[in-house]
């Protein structure tokens, strides 16, 4: 926790989770993150798999590949 000068809290928040792609954890912010959908649920997805499997796959098949939001991959502000 971190104090401002004007004696509230401030407060950054990280979204843990598996990626599904590679079932590794990554930290996210979940407005920002893209996702993909598997079994009728969206899921977010990491950067590297978006990297190695979903661009590749959108590009192969003529569609534009998924740029991530600034601050996707990033902590957030409580305040979001």
């Amino acid at each position: 926790m971190v104090t401002s000068t004007k004696g509230g809290v401030v407060g950054f928040v990280t979204v843990l989770s598996l990626c599904p792609g590679c079932r590794q954890p990554f930290i996210y912010n979940p407005s920002a993150v893209p996702s993909v959908k598997l079994d009728g649920w969206r899921k977010p997805i990491c950067r590297g798999c978006l990297d190695r499997l979903i661009n590749p796959d959108r590009i192969a098949n003529g569609l534009e590949p998924i740029v991530p939001l600034p601050g996707a991959y990033d902590p957030f502000h409580d305040s979001e």
